[in-house]
């Protein structure tokens, strides 16, 4: 998408809010690959986006690397015990994570399990 092209651009990055655009699994695919490069950031709100289970798979890919990452906002995202499961993995590398949340995820003794072995 149009919005991931320019991202790449933005080297010194620190914060960006996608809250509540509903970007879907499509476009938040684009978005993933985009922000693997922008390794200074610190915080990330893709809250209120509906992305799913495809959508958290998606974007595991692209924050695994944003190791300056402090807090992500994925509240109410209907990611689910899979989705979770897909974040957990890259989450688990987020050293100088602080602040998540998960709110309104519907995860479930499977998600909630897998989250907590990512941390």
């Amino acid at each position: 998408t149009a919005l991931a092209s320019g991202l790449a651009g933005l080297l010194n990055l620190r914060s960006i809010d996608f809250g509540h655009n509903e970007f879907g699994a499509e476009g938040t695919t684009a978005l993933s690959s985009a922000l693997a490069g922008l390794s200074n950031l610190r915080s990330i709100d893709f809250s209120g986006n509906m992305l799913g289970p495809e959508g958290a798979t998606a974007l595991a890919s692209g924050l695994a690397g944003l190791l300056n990452l402090r807090s992500i906002d994925f509240g109410h995202n209907e990611f689910g015990a899979e989705g979770t499961t897909a974040l957990s993995s890259a989450l688990a590398g987020l050293s100088n994570l602080r602040s998540i949340d998960f709110s309104g995820n519907m995860l479930g003794p499977e998600g909630a399990t897998a989250l907590a072995s990512g941390l």
